[in-house]
Parts: structure tokens; C-alpha cells; sequence
């Protein structure tokens, strides 16, 4: 693979035309495992995923909220789970989020002193750093370049189901970054054998730092200080000719929810935030 020096991205020649096809693309969704390749001032690549630390919360303590499964507008979730299932009906559909049963009981007096817990700060808000991954999926050539990685699939990359429910668990991203000062570059060829190309402007997406999720504040219990300082993922996948981006959080609830048929006590949902189509 050439090695990509500055702002520019190796170009993909239109077989049709012999022209180079540039377009402009926002788009987010299900990301195929892209391998990153090494980055922009390496001549080498890399031999492993960059893996994302998962953060939990330590002391955590679960309080016990109001039964009736009813919330304030100035206190609900950025997206509810109807309108994000409306958005993105290509994805799984996600479950109600469980506002009633089961709970990990009171906060001990104690602990909520000791760690200095309060009522989360509201609405969630990305504080500074957050976590990069993309994907490619139905794509003959795709390279998505963000801060200094390369995620790439020199081959062609067709499938069947890019939005399986496991394709969507078992989507991750990888790459810290700690701030939006970097736009995304994408190159690819899709499936009509047209050449791409595509910048995206994360802080302009992001503008408000808003973390899209479908958790209501009174089901997220009390964290130190009332601060919510995990990093959430931010995906891009390029399928075809279309990009999504999205996004995904860690949420701690404070009833039970269900994975996959496990009891949890958080919700990690991928929710869709920008579309571009050519």
C-alpha cells in the first residue's frame, strides 16, 4: 500500500473513464471487521487491532428510581429507542429500555459520602476523549483514514448480512482520540466499480458533543460527582455507496436489562447519527 503523506489520500482510478471519481460522502453504519494497517508516517503495517480500553465505572452504586417508567422532556434520553429503531431500520431493532423489576437495591449511605455520589449531570456529553473504529462492507476497495490510522480492505468485500445482530454486537472500535480535530478521509471503489471519495467533519457532526443514547436520566444511577467521563465510540462504515456514522456509549442503569438473553446493568446500544448517500 502507498504511503499517504499529509491531507491527501491515494485516489482510485475509475475504471470506466480512466477519470478519477471524487464524491463527498457522511454516512454511518454497521462496520465490517477493517483491520487498521498502520499509520500515515509508518512504511509498515500493523499486526494487531488496536483495541480500546472498556472502561467501567469503579464504586458504582445503583439507586433505586421511581417504578412508574415515566420521565420529564428535559430529562429524557437525546433519542428514544422508537426513533432510533425509525432511523435505522437496517439494524437490529433495540429493546425497551426496563425502567421497572429488578435493581441492585439502595446505595449504601455510606458509599454515596465516601465516593461523593450524585444525580448524573444532564444531558450526556462527550468531556473530551472518545474512541475511533470503521468499517467496509460491500466494497471492492476501502480505505477510512482518521488521526493518523488506516483502516483497509484491498479486497473485494461482499455481504450478505452486514447487519446481523453478532456483525453489530461484535463491532468495536478501537483507536483513542482526544479531540475532534481531525477529519475522517475515505477512499473506496463500491460494488458499480465508481472510484470515491469522502471527508467527513466529526466536530461539525458532533457539534453539540451530545452522547446519543436511549437511556432516560432517572435510569442512570448516581455516579461521583455526577459526572460521566467514559469515552464513547464514535464508527464510520462505508457499505457501498452509502457511509453511516455512528455512535456507540456505555450506560450503567440502574434496573436490569437484557443481552442476548443475560441479565446486565447497562445499556450499549448503536445508534445511528449521520447518513450520506452518493
Amino acid at each position: 500500500m502507498r504511503k499517504i503523506t499529509g491531507e491527501v489520500l491515494p485516489e482510485l482510478s475509475d475504471q470506466h473513464s480512466g477519470q478519477t471519481a471524487i464524491n463527498i460522502v457522511e454516512l454511518v453504519r454497521d462496520p465490517v471487521a477493517v483491520r487498521p494497517v498502520g499509520r500515515v508516517d509508518q512504511g509498515f503495517s500493523m499486526r494487531s487491532w488496536v483495541r480500546g480500553v472498556a472502561v467501567l465505572v469503579a464504586g458504582l452504586a445503583l439507586s433505586a428510581c421511581d417504578s412508574s417508567g415515566r420521565y420529564s422532556r428535559g430529562d429524557g434520553p437525546p433519542i428514544t429507542v422508537e426513533e432510533a429503531n425509525a432511523a435505522a431500520p437496517f439494524l437490529p431493532p433495540l429493546p425497551p429500555v426496563v425502567m421497572t423489576g429488578e435493581t441492585k437495591g439502595e446505595p449504601d449511605p455510606e458509599k454515596v459520602a465516601h465516593f461523593d455520589l450524585k444525580e448524573v449531570e444532564w444531558p450526556l456529553r462527550i468531556k473530551r476523549r472518545f474512541v475511533f473504529g470503521g468499517r467496509c462492507v460491500n466494497t471492492t476497495e476501502c480505505l477510512i483514514s482518521y488521526d493518523g490510522l488506516r483502516y483497509a480492505s484491498a479486497r473485494r468485500n461482499i455481504s450478505e448480512d452486514p447487519y446481523s445482530s453478532k456483525a453489530i454486537r461484535d463491532w468495536s472500535a478501537g483507536q483513542f482520540s482526544a479531540a475532534f480535530d481531525y477529519p475522517v478521509h475515505v477512499t473506496w471503489r463500491s460494488l458499480d466499480g465508481v472510484a470515491r471519495s469522502a471527508v467527513l467533519d466529526l466536530d461539525k457532526i458532533f457539534s453539540d458533543r451530545i452522547i446519543r443514547h436511549v437511556v432516560p436520566r432517572q435510569e442512570v444511577p448516581m455516579l461521583p460527582k455526577g459526572a460521566y467521563n467514559l469515552a464513547p465510540s464514535v464508527l464510520v462504515e462505508v457499505n457501498d455507496r452509502i457511509i453511516h456514522v455512528y455512535t456507540r456509549a456505555f450506560i450503567p442503569t440502574r434496573h436490569v436489562q437484557r443481552l442476548a438473553g443475560r441479565p446486565i446493568y447497562y445499556r450499549h446500544d448503536l445508534i445511528l447519527v449521520k447518513t450520506l448517500t452518493y
